[in-house]
């Protein structure tokens, strides 16, 4: 590091056009996706071969920089000396989560900078088609600590108005309320350094009670790494509460995502189990929570599952163990045998790793996998279409139920419907009952589409 100032590193993603193994997987995952309505075109991922100047004039104009941190998917250009003590190349796979690759957007990849091994606190995120012409001072992109940027309002223009410049702007508004904001410090808004057409157009949008869009600069921007972590923290949290109301987890509510005790982060046992019926639809969630052992880090590291009842419980597929002071012992587990799946969950419980054999024990002996088979012969009216009618299906599935009980079908559909009608679309539903109990509620389709009926003129007159 040079100079007396904290560290400040460059991040740089950079793409090489004309890597043929590139090139081959971003044609493959295209059509996998079906993306046609991605921006494909050339320019977009051009290699202009003006690398090397943009690092002349990082090594000329800020030598104060500590590290850069070359983006890449794997290819990087001949000339170019790993070994460089200041150059860090990182692969996409060395900082994005494999949920999210391979991508071919900046989006993935701005989103998820903040993961990169060893970025200092205070980081400036360059494209390579921006350039350092003159000598700049770390005060230019950091001022008490804090990024140097521009405050200027915006619409977002229809070209920009992608999903990720959208989400932003949501997360800016549900925590930040635009009037107070600007109303405490009026100086970052209207100051005599912008120009008048970027003034006049903040002014214009002054009434409106929310922010609309910032101006999108698109020269280099400084980033503090503690507000990505903060954020995707506190977002993923808004997720988690988010998914919790979907799942009807009515005694739930999160305030972390590790689960460290808080007094307003609480769940209930039997939320438990329900939110351990949704993850384990997920394949890969339940690979991980069914595995004993797994070697990680090129074989550096050993990671082992704690679950005891992984090796000795027949069937045991999982799930999570759990303690802290507050709390005491957590368990929850899941076993399966013959197509049936049974999830047990204890909370402070010091003896549970026999409590949950006993648990799973008494479903097995005692619960049976009942089919749920809609009726065959379903149908609804239809209005004004080519057909007066169209067939309804509802898929099969099934329920755990304990022995000796019975299902009742209720069939709701409307009277009619009206033209045009798709095929898929929901037109009602097909609920379950064992004594009196609703075990399942599943949705009831047009099996075929249905047109419009055109009339003419002289029909609509002498009908």
């Amino acid at each position: 590091m040079n100079g007396p100032h904290e560290p400040i590193d460059f991040v740089l993603p950079w793409v090489d056009d004309s890597d043929p193994a590139w090139r081959a997987e971003m044609n493959r995952w295209r059509r996998r996706n079906d993306d046609a309505q991605a921006d494909d075109s050339p320019e977009r991922y051009r290699d202009w071969g003006t690398l090397r100047y943009w690092f002349r004039a990082v090594e000329r104009f800020a030598p104060w920089v500590d590290r850069i941190h070359l983006l890449t998917w794997g290819h990087l250009p001949e000339w170019l000396d790993e070994t460089h003590p200041r150059l860090h190349v990182v692969r996409h796979e060395e900082f994005i989560p494999d949920a999210y690759r391979p991508t071919f957007s900046s989006c993935p990849i701005e989103l998820n900078m903040h993961r990169i091994e060893g970025l200092s606190e205070r980081f400036v995120y360059f494209n390579d088609d921006t350039f350092l012409c003159r000598p700049v001072a770390p005060e230019r992109f950091f001022r008490g600590g804090t990024p140097a940027d521009m405050a200027r309002l915006s619409i977002i223009p229809q070209e920009r108005a992608g999903h990720n410049a959208l989400e932003c702007m949501r997360v800016i508004n549900r925590r930040h309320a635009k009037r107070q904001v600007m109303a405490a410090a009026p100086g970052k808004w209207f100051s005599p350094r912008y120009p008048l057409a970027d003034l006049l157009k903040s002014a214009s949008l002054l009434p409106w009670s929310f922010f609309p869009g910032m101006k999108d600069h698109h020269m280099p921007q400084p980033f503090l790494k503690s507000t990505f972590n903060t954020l995707w923290e506190e977002e993923f949290v808004e997720l988690m509460n988010r998914r919790a109301e979907e799942l009807g987890l009515e005694d739930t509510h999160f305030v972390n995502p590790h689960g460290l005790s808080d007094d307003d982060h609480y769940t209930t046992a039997y939320d438990l189990a329900k939110l351990t019926c949704a993850a384990l639809e997920n394949e890969t969630f339940e690979r991980m929570v069914s595995t004993g052992t797994a070697v990680i880090s090129d074989g550096r590291r050993t990671l082992y599952n704690h679950n005891r009842l992984l090796g000795s419980y027949e069937g045991c597929i999982g799930v999570k163990t759990g303690y802290t002071i507050a709390t005491g012992r957590t368990l929850v587990t899941a076993a399966r045998r013959d197509g049936m799946t049974l999830v047990a969950v204890t909370l402070n419980d010091r003896n549970d790793w026999a409590d949950h054999a006993a648990l799973l024990d008494y479903g097995f002996d005692n619960f049976f996998v009942q089919p749920l088979s809609p009726p065959s012969d379903m149908s609804v009216s239809v209005v004004g279409g080519k057909a007066e009618s169209v067939a309804v299906r509802s898929a099969p599935s099934s329920a755990v139920l304990p022995e000796g009980s019975w299902i009742t079908v209720t069939v709701l559909l409307p009277e009619f419907v009206y033209a045009p009608v798709e095929a898929g679309e929901v037109v009602g539903c097909v609920e379950y009952y064992c004594g009196g109990r609703l075990v399942a509620s599943l949705p009831a389709v047009a099996a075929e589409s249905v047109e419009i009926k055109r009339v003419s003129f002289f029909e609509r007159l002498f009908s």
